[in-house]
């Protein structure tokens, strides 16, 4: 996924955190570019599943961050 990001002090050194469930709607459907922007994309959510909610722990994934050239 490609995101612009924002650098600040609000956010501990080496900690990426990002809104989940994003979409472009001026891009084609039925996708509408979410391959692009929307992180659930990039999760798997394997793993154990709380018993109670049923859902994964998604908040400690180790990812990569790469610059991308203004343009590219």
């Amino acid at each position: 996924m490609r995101l612009r990001v924002q650098v600040s002090d609000r956010t501990q050194p080496g900690v990426l955190t990002t809104g989940v469930g994003w979409w472009l709607p001026e891009r084609p459907g039925p996708e509408f570019g979410v391959l692009e922007v929307n992180v659930n994309a990039a999760l798997s959510y394997t793993g154990p599943a709380d018993p109670i909610s049923g859902s994964v722990n998604t908040g400690a994934i180790p990812c990569r961050m790469e610059l991308i050239p203004a343009g590219g």
